[in-house]
């Protein structure tokens, strides 16, 4: 399977990821042409409709919450301003609209009195978000997509703060 990274490489989720692909033996490209897979552990940019239908895969996002609960830039300090039990992370495939698409995988788990939006972010959403991602690159490499609309009627949008 080859994969192209979309983001900054010395983000920490995102160098993360870089490794679990490179543990897997997946190749990586450094540009889009005759890849599998697209992986955006770290989307701050909508990646463009002509963009998304070169992958023969789709492009797989992260994004650290339950969508459609809290889609948005703002989904942690959200989910703490409203001091939510618990949150979690999506992975859910690209389309034309902002954290949108179909869920690929999703997990829920709790937010501690301790816990702090990056505390919870490092030290949670970034672990889980591997886990989920190990355990989808497994049954994408044999050929199983798992695609779950999202309820919108049950979700939110919270916009860049400025």
């Amino acid at each position: 399977m080859k994969v192209f990274i979309f983001g900054d490489k010395s983000k920490l989720i995102t160098s993360k990821v870089i490794d679990l692909c490179i543990s897997k033996d997946i190749i990586l490209s450094n540009d889009i042409e005759n890849v599998d897979l697209g992986i955006a552990p770290l989307l701050t940019e909508k990646i463009p409709d002509n963009v998304l239908n070169v992958f023969r895969q789709g492009v797989l996002i992260f994004h650290p919450s339950l969508l459609p609960m809290h889609g948005g830039p703002n989904a942690i300090k959200k989910a703490f301003s409203k001091n939510a039990y618990y949150s979690g992370i999506t992975w859910f495939w690209g389309n034309s609209c902002f954290d949108a698409g179909d869920i690929c995988e999703q997990s829920a788990f709790r937010i501690d009195s301790t816990d702090t939006p990056k505390s919870f972010y490092e030290n949670k959403c970034i672990p889980e978000a591997l886990r989920m991602l190990d355990y989808a690159l497994d049954d994408i490499r044999n050929g199983i997509i798992r695609k779950r609309k999202q309820n919108k009627s049950l979700g939110s949008y919270e916009k860049k703060e400025l």
